[in-house]
C-alpha cells in the first residue's frame, strides 16, 4: 500500500468530522486554542463534560499520519495505548485503521483483517506515586509532576463503562480490546495472554515515570521492526523523559536506532 502526501491529506479531511466529534468541537469553544495544541499546552482543561480526549487537533492527526506511514510502510501488528482517559486518542486510532483497511480491500479485492486497538487505563486516575513506586527493582522518588498527578481530579473522570458506551456512540466496537488495571499487572498479563501480540504503533499517554517505565518494559519488545512509539508527555513531563532515557539506557538503544 502506498500512501503518498495528497492521499494522507484526503484521509485526515475525511476525519475531520468524527475528531472534532471527539473533542466535542461541534459544540464548545476551546480557550487558547487547547483545542489545537491539546489541553497541557495551555494548562487548560477541555470546557464541558462531553469531550473524549484532550490531546488537541495536532497529537490526533499526528497518531493518524504514523498509523497510515506504518501501515503504507507494510509494518505488522496492532495499535495499543497506555493511558486513554476517555478514549478520544484510541477511537481516532481505531476509525483510522477502519477506514484504511476498506481501502486496501477495496484496492486489492481482497478483504484486509482488521486491526486490533488495545485501551490500557486503569481507570481509576493516576495512582499516588510514592506508595506505587515501593519494592521495585529500583528506586525513583516522585518530583515533579508525579508527586501531585494523583490529585488531578479530572484524570478519575472515567470508568471503563463510560468509555464503552461511548465507543458504541461513535460506532467502534468489534476492533477496541479493554485493558483495565494498573500497568504493573494488566500490561504484564496481555503479554502472557497474547504472547505473539505485536504493535505497528504504541502510544504511551501515561503521564507519571513508572506508567512509561512500565509501558516500555512489556511493550517496547513488542514493537514490530519499523514500528512506531509515541510518548505523549516526553517534553512537558520530566519524570516521564527520565523514564524513557532510563530505559534507553538499560537496552543500549542509541539515537540512530
Amino acid at each position: 500500500m502506498v500512501l503518498g502526501a495528497s492521499a494522507l491529506f484526503l484521509l485526515l479531511e475525511y476525519l475531520q468530522f468524527y475528531r472534532d466529534t471527539l473533542q466535542n468541537r461541534h459544540y464548545l469553544k476551546y480557550p487558547n486554542n487547547a483545542d489545537v495544541d491539546g489541553s497541557i499546552a495551555f494548562h487548560t482543561w477541555p470546557p464541558g463534560a462531553n469531550a473524549m480526549t484532550m490531546a488537541g487537533q495536532r497529537r490526533l492527526d499526528h497518531t493518524v499520519a504514523i498509523i497510515a506511514t506504518a501501515i503504507a510502510d507494510g509494518i505488522p501488528g496492532h495499535f495499543i495505548e497506555t493511558g486513554v482517559w476517555r478514549g478520544g486518542m484510541s477511537f481516532m486510532a481505531a476509525k483510522a485503521l477502519e477506514v484504511l483497511a476498506t481501502i486496501e480491500t477495496e484496492r486489492t479485492g481482497v478483504a484486509t483483517p482488521p486491526r486490533l486497538v488495545y485501551l490500557c487505563d486503569s481507570f481509576a486516575g493516576i495512582p499516588e506515586q510514592t506508595s506505587y513506586g515501593r519494592g521495585r527493582d529500583h528506586v525513583h522518588p516522585a518530583s515533579g509532576l508525579d508527586r501531585k498527578a494523583h490529585a488531578f481530579g479530572i484524570l478519575n473522570d472515567n470508568s471503563v463503562d463510560r468509555v464503552r458506551e461511548d465507543a458504541a456512540r461513535v460506532n467502534l466496537g468489534p476492533t477496541l480490546r479493554w485493558v483495565p488495571g494498573y500497568f504493573n499487572e494488566s500490561l504484564p498479563r496481555l503479554a502472557r495472554e497474547e504472547p505473539s501480540l505485536t504493535f505497528l504503533t504504541i502510544r504511551l499517554d501515561g503521564d507519571a515515570y513508572w506508567s512509561t517505565y512500565e509501558a516500555l518494559t512489556v511493550l517496547y519488545p513488542r514493537l514490530s521492526p519499523g514500528g512506531f512509539v509515541i510518548i505523549d508527555d516526553f517534553t512537558d513531563w520530566t519524570t516521564c523523559r527520565e523514564a524513557v532515557d532510563r530505559y534507553r539506557a538499560e537496552q543500549r538503544i542509541a539515537d540512530d536506532h
